[in-house]
């Protein structure tokens, strides 16, 4: 084998040879195993050997039974002295210990021996790099390990005391790219000017600072620049501050879909740092730019280098938005953006103040708080940052959320309860003409008839009349009020829009089979599936003078424990027009979720003959924050035609509507019969359970009543929801639907 002792230094290469021969001596062409001992390296099937690790090991070849091998030292290369102190300012008679650190090619560090020697008559060092300074002068301290060495300066002076360090100037104010020139006057503890070596450094490396003492800012932000001297083990330092402006605050080219953060901005701008902007999708049509500007509401004190907010705001952003040369304030865009805006902590605890009692605001022009436009608010505690969707770019300001206003509390107790819900309900059904127990438009006494939303910045003009916007803004306060949610602030009364995702919806269905005057049928609308549901309304166009509303219910009574989902209709009434409401009243702050529940089951009753039809004019449905969920509806009409004309001639009997409804202590439910015979009245839950029997007795023809406490047949009281009253003599048949609150 060639060769057969040898040395290779780490990440060398070595190549080996071996010839393999008969026993008459003649040289055999055979394939060679070639391995390695010792962990030194490796080698691969040509017998091209690769130094790895230090040591000492056998590179072997084997033909057959036959081997032979070669001693292989593997050595390292050193490439890298550091010597430490770097530059060595010291007094005569200071003793320095010097160290050294050595790293091989690979930048591991390695053990090795180290020579100490001197250039210069400026004192002595031992083999252990302890460095004795005898005379005054300059000269320096050399390390060698094997062939490689560096070196140290050394500077040596008389003994003397450093008292102070004196940068000029002390406060500096540049753009990007400026160069500023530093000077430190050192001085001794005589007063005199010590002629000693500076060390310049910064601090947050917002720009670069020369051995001369040049600086040049290269990111916008206030830095601090450092001045230090070292004699022997001593240092003392000094330092002097400078702020690094933009010549111009804007933003980056803006591409939908991204997030542009605003950061490097220097003083008096720089608590802007950490505010992100997201544009989506289709949000911006125009080629723009975007400036960031001193909000009016901010004052800069220049002494203390702290902006101050008017008022109650905590901190504020002011975004110009430039399309081509000219200045669109305020700016709306295509579809809200995202805008997150940080907050300090610790500033917020000082004063006393939670995060989420912040809430996000438009500055008006006359310096008004105005949430009109901002939706989708929450708070990230862990990143420090308030953030929401808004419509337009103009002023934004974070500020402490007003105190709630107690709406909806109609009898002024200081409670919301059951007495302020039914009082809600009463004045959107009064004067209904489908509401016979409503009474005529005549005010309730203590009844605000308008609450007033508007005080919370809630999104919806003042009218005259109560319907479902009233009636949501109600539910939300209600809920709020009845669950514990956590603080209540106006960011829940966010203005409706368009969801974020679609839920298909079969529409209209009808059991509709028909044909003559006095029949009844139902029609049904269903949304599919639904998150964070709390409230729904419908309108429906009608032939009224074919068909006339019954009445109007649902299948949401037991979707979830202490939730009911009244029905309210016939409010604001018109002919040939149904509108009818239902609200999760009870749920949480997440709403109720619903998978193909009927939001709204209408049952007509034939009144006329001729074509007819049912269509959906309008469905608004809305989650947990107010918002709508988007609705894909396949069936919008529905058509039919009452041929037959002839009247069905019937005794009078059947219910009539319970009193009150809905209820919660009790109700009367009263009913009428022709004739005298046995007769059952009985309750029904939702799922077709019986819940109580009230009536299994013979009765005397004409009008009687049943009272039910709320109790079941085993004296237990029943939860709230939707529950079905049947009456029976002989073949009639009769049932209604009526609703308990808790």
């Amino acid at each position: 084998m060639t060769p057969d002792v040898t040395t290779v230094k780490v990440d060398s290469l070595q190549v080996f040879t071996a010839a393999v021969f008969d026993p008459d001596g003649a040289e055999l062409i055979v394939p060679l195993e070639w391995s390695v001992t010792g962990d030194i390296g490796a080698i691969d099937e040509s017998g091209v050997f690769t130094g790895d690790l230090a040591g000492q090991g056998t590179v072997i070849a084997k033909a057959f039974e036959v081997s032979a091998s070669a001693d292989v030292t593997v050595e390292i290369v050193l490439e890298l002295i550091a010597i430490t102190p770097e530059v060595l300012n010291a007094q005569k008679g200071d003793e320095v210990q010097y160290s050294v650190e050595v790293y091989d090619t690979r930048g591991n560090l390695v053990e090795e021996s180290v020579v100490w020697s001197l250039e210069g008559e400026i004192g002595q060092i031992n083999e252990d790099g302890m460095f004795t300074a005898e005379n005054v002068g300059e000269g320096a301290v050399f390390a060698t390990v094997n062939e490689l060495s560096n070196t140290a300066g050394v500077t040596i002076i008389e003994s003397l005391t450093i008292e102070s360090i004196l940068i000029t100037p002390a406060e500096a104010v540049a753009f990007i790219g400026d160069d500023v020139d530093f000077s430190a006057l050192v001085l001794d503890n005589d007063g005199n000017e010590a002629d000693v070596q500076i060390d310049w450094s910064v601090k947050e490396e917002f720009g670069l600072i020369t051995n001369e003492g040049v600086f040049t800012g290269s990111v916008a932000g206030t830095d601090s620049i450092f001045a230090s001297v070292t004699l022997g083990d001593s240092t003392l330092t000094a330092f002097a501050q400078i702020a690094i402006h933009l010549e111009l605050v804007s933003l980056p080219q803006i591409k939908e879909n991204e997030t542009v953060p605003i950061e490097g901005v220097a003083y008096p701008l720089d608590f802007l740092n950490g505010t992100k902007l997201f544009f989506p999708t289709n949000s911006v049509s125009d080629d723009i730019q975007i400036e960031i500007k001193l909000p009016s509401t901010a004052q800069v004190d220049d002494t203390s280098r702290e902006v101050v907010f008017a008022g109650e705001i905590f901190t504020a952003i002011k975004l110009d938005v430039i399309v081509g040369d000219e200045v669109v304030s305020p700016y709306y865009f295509d579809e809200p953006i995202e805008i997150s805006i940080p907050y300090n902590a610790e500033r917020l605890n000082a004063m006393g103040l939670d995060p989420l009692e912040l809430g996000m605001f438009f500055v008006t022009s006359n310096g008004d708080l105005n949430e009109h436009g901002i939706t989708d608010i929450r708070v990230d505690t862990v990143a420090q940052l308030i953030i929401g969707k808004v419509a337009h770019f103009s002023e934004l300001a974070l500020a402490e959320i007003p105190e709630p206003v107690m709406l909806g509390d109609f009898d002024d107790n200081k409670i919301l309860d059951f007495v302020d819900y039914t009082t809600m309900v009463a004045a959107m059904n009064r004067g209904s003409a489908l509401c016979d127990i409503c009474g005529p438009a005549t005010p309730i006494p203590g009844l605000v008839y308008e609450p007033p939303w508007t005080t919370l910045n809630y999104p919806y003009p003042a009218d005259s009349s109560i319907d479902f916007e009233d009636l949501m803004g109600f539910t939300l306060m209600y809920n709020w009020y009845n669950s514990d949610q956590g603080t209540f602030s106006a960011r829940t009364f966010a203005a409706a829009k368009k969801a974020d995702y679609v839920t298909e919806s079969q529409g209209l269905i009808t059991d509709s089979s028909v044909s003559q005057v006095g029949e009844q049928f139902t029609t049904m609308f269903s949304a599919g599936s639904l998150f964070a549901f709390l409230g729904a309304e419908i309108k429906l166009s009608y032939s009224s003078n074919i068909l006339k509303v019954v009445s109007v219910s649902n299948t949401l009574s037991s979707i979830s424990p202490g939730v009911s989902a009244p029905v309210h209709y016939g409010y604001n009434a018109e002919p040939g027009i149904l509108r009818a409401a239902t609200v999760a009243l009870g749920a949480t702050a997440n709403g109720i979720d619903l998978y193909d529940e009927a939001l709204f089951i209408v049952e007509f009753e034939v009144i006329g003959s001729g074509p007819y039809h049912i269509a959906l004019e309008d469905i608004s449905v809305r989650d947990s924050r107010n918002q709508s969920q988007a609705l894909e509806v396949s069936t919008k009409e529905l058509r039919g035609s009452i041929e037959h004309t002839d009247t069905i001639t019937a005794e009078p009997f059947g219910l009539m509507q319970n009193t009150p409804n809905p209820f919660n202590i009790g109700t009367t439910i009263p009913y009428i019969v022709s004739s005298e015979g046995d007769v059952t009245l009985r309750i029904y839950n939702s799922l077709g359970q019986e819940v109580r029997s009230l009536l299994h007795e013979s009765v005397a023809p004409g009008m009687g009543s049943v009272f039910w406490n709320g109790m079941d047949d085993y004296g237990e009281v029943v939860t709230s929801g939707v529950y079905i009253v049947t009456i029976q003599q002989g073949k009639q048949t009769d049932t209604l639907r009526i609703l308990l609150l808790k």
